[in-house]
């Protein structure tokens, strides 16, 4: 368990999301219409005052051997296994383990210049494009045994949200939450056929990244997702299928 303290002052970020105390802060940057209207945004990196964290993580793993220990002294290939990473070669026994992470956000605040408010990011006073969410899960988990390795990864991240400016074409903005998952398979292939000499060193590994293609959804007050929050251009990638020949020499 552990409780994470984070204060920072003069912070250099890209210019973040226009809403109305950013526009306070930094009015030389912003240039309106007399309607109203955004014309233009001078966008070069900023330096805010102050930024404040604190969070939470609880951690949990386990793990443990797969198969029978090998005999003491016991040799492979003509050489005594001395070697304390001859189980990821398969040598030795084999392993598995999952770790399970979650973050806890208490606070997550910004004070853009000295005597400025404190903008609370995860009450939606965000600054950059994205809303802060207050929890995130990460769940990593393998398994290796004999030349053969499977690996998940899942992510997770709440929902959050952005508060609208009041200006002229603004609304709160509301990030759904995001899971993916990700496996990977490989084989040690010098270890799965060991009399073929020009296998040495090569390993064969499939993937597939976000498995069941999740994609963030963000809508507007009305409920409607706004051009540049389309999923398709948050995340043009998707599922990810992949295959890797690799060789050591």
């Amino acid at each position: 368990l552990e409780y994470i303290r984070n204060r920072s002052s003069d912070v250099t970020a890209s210019f973040p999301l226009v809403t109305e105390a950013i526009e306070q802060a930094f009015p030389d940057r912003v240039v309106r219409a007399g309607d109203g209207a955004l014309l233009a945004i001078d966008a070069r990196p900023v330096t805010f005052a102050e930024t404040r964290s604190d969070r939470l993580r609880t951690s949990l793993s386990v793990s443990g051997p797969v198969g029978p220990a090998p005999q003491r002294g016991e040799e492979r290939g003509g050489e005594r296994q001395r070697d304390p990473t001859a189980m990821l070669r398969g040598g030795g026994r084999g392993r598995w383990r999952v770790a399970i992470d979650h973050t806890y956000t208490l606070s997550d605040e910004v004070r853009i210049a000295s005597g400025g408010p404190l903008l609370d990011q995860v009450a939606g006073d965000a600054v950059s494009g994205n809303g802060v969410a207050r929890h995130a899960f990460d769940i990593d988990a393998f398994l290796f045994h004999r030349g053969k390795g499977f690996v998940a990864d899942f992510r997770y991240a709440g929902p959050s949200r952005v508060n609208g400016s009041g200006l002229p074409g603004s609304s709160d903005l509301r990030f759904g939450s995001l899971a993916t998952l990700d496996l990977r398979t490989f084989l040690n292939l010098e270890e799965l056929l060991p009399d073929r000499a020009y296998l040495k060193g090569v390993r064969v590994s499939f993937e597939v990244d976000n498995v069941f293609d999740e994609r963030r959804a963000v809508t507007d007050g009305d409920g409607v997702t706004p051009v540049r929050f389309d999923p398709l251009l948050l995340d043009p990638r998707g599922r990810l299928i992949g295959a890797e020949i690799r060789k050591i020499f």
